[in-house]
């Protein structure tokens, strides 16, 4: 599967969505959800799958979380230094004893089976909520 990549939105036109960057139809579908992450991550996420920061040994967190509005992504990844991306994926169900749902977000315990990106959007490096 080809994984599509977007482009970032103009400050109006982002504005006028909310600050959602991926077409209304992604972020419209209940079963697409976003991941922001740094840009130096998505090679090893597209070869080897989410891991939670308890596998890679970077904090306590067992679980992926995925937000269900690119714009939660966003403003999680807005103010950190670094090339960003949000990553758009797709579940089959939401519907799975592993997967807690928040009001913004779901927290994915098992990722099994793993949720499959269809596609993604940098950040502009100097890009900042103001």
């Amino acid at each position: 599967m080809t994984i599509q990549e977007y482009s970032f939105p103009e400050k109006a036109d982002l504005e006028i969505a909310g600050y959602c960057v991926f077409p209304p139809l992604l972020e419209n579908d209940q079963l697409v959800l976003f991941h922001g992450t740094l840009a130096e991550n998505m090679d090893a996420i597209l070869r080897d799958g989410f891991k939670s920061a308890a596998t890679l040994g970077v904090g306590n967190l067992t679980s992926v979380s995925f937000a269900y509005k690119s714009m939660a992504a966003l403003t999680h990844l807005a103010n950190k230094d670094g090339d960003r991306v949000i990553l758009a994926v797709r579940y089959d169900t939401l519907d799975r004893p592993m997967i807690k749902k928040n009001p913004s977000d779901i927290h994915d315990y098992k990722l099994d089976p793993a949720p499959t990106v269809i596609g993604f959007c940098r950040l502009p490096s100097n890009y900042r909520h103001v």
